[in-house]
């Protein structure tokens, strides 16, 4: 299967192809749901499609998420630090790609999309200082005190949570 556009075929680039599916579960991308278009905004001609997670689809993602979340908080911080550092690396690898592809769906300029690319590797840098700062449970760095006040910051594991967000950020994000 191809591309409308020729010009599109950049998107194999970041692993986005002509129809993609919109869960992944248990290591592989796949739902049964219905199919949706993302277009360009400044032809209205169609970029890709997703077919969409059906509630059976979350549901196993849900329980899939669940198992994972155990293991994962097994795992030292500044080792799951590491892992984000990669997810940011293989980001800054693709900026230009993944920025072209936010700006063509969304309609927007190219330099503010690679900006919003920037902030995702940004904040993954920034877990990774996080990570490190771990070490020691509510003994962090960035506590501060005063004579007559005390801030500190506290970390509460959330266990396994869901996000919702749309297309490009999303797919960009577990894709690759």
């Amino acid at each position: 299967m191809s591309f409308a556009k020729r010009e599109y075929e950049f998107l194999r680039e970041v692993g986005i192809g002509p129809r993609n599916f919109g869960c992944y579960v248990n290591s592989a991308w796949r739902a049964i749901g219905p199919t949706v278009y993302t277009v360009n905004p400044s032809n209205n001609q169609a970029i890709a499609d997703v077919v969409e997670a059906s509630i059976c689809d979350y549901e196993e993602r849900k329980r899939a998420c669940y198992e994972a979340a155990k293991l994962w908080m097994q795992i030292p911080a500044p080792k799951r630090g590491e892992i984000v550092k990669q997810i940011g690396d293989v980001l800054r690898a693709k900026v230009y790609h993944l920025g072209y592809f936010v700006s063509l769906e969304m309609g927007k300029i190219l330099p503010e999309r690679i900006g919003e690319v920037l902030e995702i590797i940004d904040m993954c840098d920034f877990a990774v200082g996080l990570s490190h700062m771990m070490l020691e449970k509510n003994n962090l760095p960035g506590a501060i005190f005063h004579h007559w006040s005390r801030y500190s910051q506290v970390f509460h594991a959330l266990g396994a949570i869901g996000v919702l967000d749309n297309f490009p950020r999303s797919h960009h994000l577990h894709k690759k």
